[in-house]
């Protein structure tokens, strides 16, 4: 494990017990100092939470919920530690269950997200002995079949039965507030997990982290790079390409604000291939959404735009590394790069925007193949 990173900042915790509303919460105890209005113009133009919250417990479902991005900057910011993006997820929620019609303006991602829950592309590697798999979420493999193959063959390396779990963790309809299709779709995934004894899921996706973590009933969870780190040493396929001292700034997931491993982990992959690190001014905890937070993109497209160009701008001219595979596709610039990019390197031009279709073809290749290597260790 790195030391603590420099840009660090403590921690704060929603204050918000067990079964409180955070609506009510909000709306009580929000005293409109404006500190989390400094940094999110959706708050600026929408007013304080506790003005917002107020207004919904008195309008009901109108609100501005749907514009927020959930990214929890405003959680981290907030003084008293008030739970502000627990309460818009909260509001989604309410929404949602009086009115599904709501969740049609979000078609697109409901479809991708079906598409890779559907027989099309999800499969279950499960060998013998297998209480380990591996999760890479949709995205990466999609944009980065090769790379996505490459972690997973040294991965076996540490877990020796390791398994391949080819499935969508439902972010998307957790976060769009289809809490009861959520809990449906999740709760068939974590039972066949254990049906098949896996106590250990290892993930390449933030938001598949963060959905295990918080709902995986007993399974652990950890992420990728994290392993990648603890073993001091990078796999053989280290780009040869890589200068020594290239400089580099790092993008953290919003999703990953408050997973200080994952951030320290990425950070020593980084200085372990020959780079060096530049902190954005917003990273760690105070990192920025990449703009796909939320579904915001596909209802208020400003505000998507807006932190795209707040991070570009902030990024400057250096290369800028994610760790995350819908960060890197929202992000997506002739400078911008995905972790893996860096260890497993697959193409001379990384950082080449994949059409969307192509993202399908490559995650039922992936899965074919993937359905050949597991045959063939049978044999």
């Amino acid at each position: 494990m790195t030391k603590k990173l420099h840009f660090e900042q403590e921690q704060r915790s929603p204050r918000c017990a067990p079964g409180e509303n955070a609506i009510n919460v909000v709306a009580q105890e929000c005293n409109g100092c404006r500190a989390c209005m400094e940094e999110c113009l959706f708050l600026r133009e929408q007013g304080t939470p506790g003005l917002i919250a107020t207004k919904a417990l008195r309008n009901g479902d109108d609100h501005p919920a749907f514009s927020c991005s959930l990214c929890q900057l405003c959680t981290q910011i907030c003084p008293q530690q008030l739970p502000i993006a627990q309460m818009f997820l909260d509001l989604r929620r309410q929404a949602v269950s009086n009115d599904r019609n709501i969740l049609k303006s979000y078609r697109p991602l409901r479809f991708y997200e079906a598409l890779g829950g559907s027989s099309l592309l999800k499969q279950y590697f499960i060998p013998k002995d297998c209480d380990t798999v591996f999760f890479p979420g949709c995205t990466l493999p999609g944009i980065r079949p090769k790379q996505t193959e490459q972690l997973f063959m040294f991965m076996q390396k540490k877990f020796s039965s390791l398994g391949l779990v080819l499935d969508c963790c439902l972010q998307s309809s957790h976060n769009l507030g289809d809490h009861a299709g959520f809990t449906e779709k999740k709760d068939r995934i974590i039972k066949k997990l254990k049906v098949n004894g896996i106590r250990h899921v290892i993930t390449s996706c933030p938001s598949c982290y963060q959905v295990f973590q918080q709902y995986g009933a007993g399974i652990k969870v950890s992420m990728a790079y994290s392993h990648l780190a603890d073993v001091m040493t990078l796999p053989e396929t280290l780009a040869k390409k890589v200068k020594s001292e290239a400089r580099y700034t790092v993008h953290d997931p919003c999703i990953s604000r408050f997973n200080s491993d994952v951030q320290q982990d990425v950070r020593m992959l980084i200085s372990l291939a020959g780079g060096t690190v530049i902190e954005l001014a917003h990273a760690g905890v105070r990192t920025l959404c990449c703009g796909e937070g939320g579904g915001v993109g596909l209802v208020k497209k400003k505000y998507k735009l807006q932190w795209q160009q707040q991070r570009k701008a902030e990024t400057g001219s250096l290369p800028m590394i994610t760790y995350c595979a819908g960060c890197t596709v929202s992000l997506h610039s002739a400078s911008t790069m995905h972790i893996l990019d860096l260890i497993f390197p697959g193409s001379d031009k990384p950082n080449k925007r994949v059409k969307q279709i192509q993202t399908y073809f490559n995650r039922l290749f992936f899965k074919r193949k993937m359905s050949s290597y597991f045959k063939s260790c049978k044999t």
